[in-house]
């Protein structure tokens, strides 16, 4: 699959971070992220018909996306989310200069808005001993966090 440049800034920005490495995982989360939400229920939260999810790497199936068909992604609807362990999630989630950070209760055991300056937050959600980051795409910065806690809902009950 070819990774586009915004697919491939966001992820960089968001799922790899270099300061989270190997050696600082713990226990393993459910290892397909394209399992935790439906094509369907990303279709009806975006308002728009989404193709089936698919790994964003095809050898990582911890990383998924749900794309608008027939746009990229500097104009398509798009959802992404990335399974992470606990530890990265209290990593991502902590204070940090230039990081901004808003708890969002009544989502799994924790969950936070986390997001730079002039960039949409993802919505990192901790449930057990599992993790992910959900990230909606396309839509105007006062409709993300809605959107993306409605489809965090949806994945913690399938963990």
């Amino acid at each position: 699959m070819h990774v586009t440049p915004v697919v491939a800034a966001v992820l960089g920005s968001l799922f790899f971070s270099p300061a989270i490495g190997a050696g600082l995982g713990d226990v393993a989360a459910p290892t397909d992220a394209c399992a935790l939400i439906t094509q369907a229920e990303v279709s009806a939260e975006l308002g728009v018909t989404v193709g089936p999810g698919a790994h964003i790497v095809d050898t990582d199936p911890q990383q998924c996306k749900w794309i608008e068909p027939g746009k990229d992604e500097t104009t398509a609807k798009f959802v992404m989310l990335a399974m992470e362990t606990t530890m990265r999630f209290k990593f991502e989630t902590s204070p940090m200069p230039g990081r901004i950070t808003e708890p969002l209760a009544g989502v799994g055991d924790a969950a936070v808005y986390v997001g730079t300056a002039g960039y949409s937050p993802a919505l990192s959600v901790k449930k057990g001993t599992s993790a992910f980051q959900i990230r909606v795409l396309g839509f105007p910065d006062a409709e993300v966090k809605a959107r993306e806690k409605a489809l965090a809902l949806k994945a913690v009950g399938r963990l």
